[in-house]
């Protein structure tokens, strides 16, 4: 029994609670819902009423809420901010806001309305707009101004002549194909972040031509598009005409600047080569798919176009049309360099004296040994070169690259440490003896020949008619041919004197002692060089 009456008590609470949450409203969905639109003063999504429109003073304070359009633009006074609380729609045929002046703060939402008619000024302001607005208030000053405002207009008849003031917005009017449908206004003004786009327009921008031509669209001159002109006709309507002079029935209303997103600016080409020359490249510029033309619609200025880096153009409008300037930049790069020519080298005198050098080199050179590290040059000769192999190039500049490098040997100048091998001039002198005189000793013809470094050679000299008749009284003398035991037998024949050229063992042996000095002389620049390579 507890137990049933426990369960019973519980779901007697669920109900009431279920029954209190539904008559509040609070129900998950209900609780939940943000109504994200609110059409003719109730919630697309969870169908309950809503308080869309705030009514504000000029100060901003607070003088009521409505849910529905209408109702708001009834109870508003003259000055006074209707403030959207939410996406708001009125499908009502005919609002009246009667005479009076108004501003709609969207507060970043969006309203839509069939039929908005009021008979004084009109801002709106910071948000989404769509719909027909009406003012039949001809010859008054009353304004329609656009603030902030992304609009969608199915009709405009502003017959005040305040006409349309568009600030930083993007205003549409587009023909629904009815009978009829007003497209009046006497005046129009806007400022260079505004776009006014009318497609299919069956009339011209004004309806009764009350202003002049520049009272009512002089203002709007440097909007219009390419061959587009401005017309008026006293008392009759002030329009625009196409590039054909006929009445322009689709026109766009910008301040076209080249920085746009609709402009496309190409540079052919984008890279050069380093020639010494100023580079300009060819300069397309489109504006909405239309080419402009060089010259009419802008001018090119080129700068720091001759040396490598960053050159640039700068494009500028020059007619009316288009507006403002637009920097696009293209690059210079370095050019490569020949290997030099004409390079001379001198040789090193000696072994470790470093007095080599490579002539005609400029100071725009560098050399080295490993090609890998770099010397500059300084003048038109490198000087103080050890013998070897040397790498030259062109250094790489500002303008240049470095060029490939020409290869210049220093070598070793011929060996000249091996002295002139020297003979002692052949002498004949008179041969004594004790007992016996030589009448007389004649050689003819003595020639020693110097050895040179490069084929030492050495002549034996000799004697053409050698003693050819030696007279004596009692014995004959034969000249330089001694036997060298025979010289020391006799003391008491040392005072005779040897006479002639030196020949025999002796000299050959001293020729032979040069020769193998000069043979090893050779060997050892020969090994000496290919260490240096």
């Amino acid at each position: 029994m507890r137990k049933k009456f426990l369960a019973t008590i519980v779901a007697v609470g669920l109900v009431a609670v279920a029954a209190f949450a539904g008559a509040n409203g609070l129900t998950e969905t209900q609780a939940a819902c943000e109504h994200s639109q609110v059409k003719d003063g109730a919630c697309v999504d969870c169908n309950d009423p809503v308080e869309c429109i705030e009514v504000e003073d000029a100060s901003g304070t607070a003088k009521g809420t409505y849910s529905k359009l209408e109702d708001a633009a009834a109870a508003a006074r003259n000055g006074d901010i209707l403030k959207l609380l939410y996406n708001c729609e009125s499908t009502s045929a005919y609002i009246d806001a009667g005479n009076k002046n108004l501003t709609i703060d969207l507060n970043k939402k969006k309203l839509k309305a069939v039929y908005f008619e009021i008979m004084g000024s009109l801002v709106i302001e910071n948000g989404e707009y769509s719909g027909y607005i009406k003012n039949a208030a001809t010859g008054n000053e009353h304004t329609l101004t656009f603030e902030n405002v992304r609009a969608d207009l199915t009709q405009l008849g502003w017959y005040a002549k305040g006409g349309l003031k568009l600030v930083n917005s993007n205003i549409e009017q587009q023909h629904d194909g009815a009978t009829f449908t007003e497209w009046w206004l006497e005046k129009l003004q806007m400022d260079q972040t505004s776009v006014y786009k009318i497609t299919n327009s069956p009339s011209g921008l004004s309806n009764y031509g009350l202003l002049s031509l520049d009272e009512a669209v002089g203002g709007i001159e440097e909007f219009l598009p390419a061959g587009y002109t401005l017309d008026g006709q006293p008392n009759s309507y002030n329009t625009i005409l196409d590039e054909t002079g006929t009445k322009a029935r689709s026109v766009e209303l910008r301040y076209r600047r080249l920085t746009d997103a609709k402009v496309s600016v190409s540079i052919d080409p984008t890279s050069y080569v380093y020639d010494g020359t100023a580079k300009e490249p060819t300069v397309t510029v489109t504006y909405d798919g239309k080419k402009l033309i060089a010259g009419t619609d802008y001018t090119c200025i080129f700068s720091d176009n001759i040396n490598v880096g960053t050159a640039s153009v700068k494009i500028t409008a020059k007619s009316k049309t288009y507006h403002g300037e637009i920097v696009k930049n293209y690059t210079i790069e370095k050019a490569p360099q020949a290997a030099p020519t004409g390079l001379t080298a001198v040789n090193e005198s000696a072994t470790g004296k470093k007095d080599g050098s490579v002539a005609n080199a400029a100071v725009t050179m560098e050399y080295s040994t490993d090609q890998t590290t770099w010397t500059a040059v300084t003048g038109t000769v490198v000087n103080g070169l050890a013998a070897g192999d040397y790498f030259v190039r062109y250094k790489e500049s500002a303008n240049y690259y470095a060029s490939p490098s020409a290869k210049v040997t220093v070598g070793l100048a011929a060996s000249n440490t091996t002295e002139a091998s020297t003979t002692e001039s052949a002498t004949t002198e008179s041969a004594t003896t004790e007992s016996a005189t030589t009448e007389s000793v004649t050689t003819e013809n003595t020639t020693t020949e110097t050895a040179s470094s490069e084929d030492t050679t050495t002549e034996d000299a000799t004697d053409e008619e050698e003693t050819e008749d030696v007279d004596t009284e009692d014995e004959t003398t034969e000249v330089l041919h001694e036997d060298e035991t025979e010289a020391t037998g006799d003391k008491g024949k040392n005072d005779q004197k040897k006479t002639g050229v030196k020949t025999g063992d002796a000299f050959a042996m001293k020729a032979a002692v040069a020769g193998m000095l000069i043979s090893f002389g050779m060997a050892c620049v020969v090994i000496i060089r290919k260490r240096r390579k």
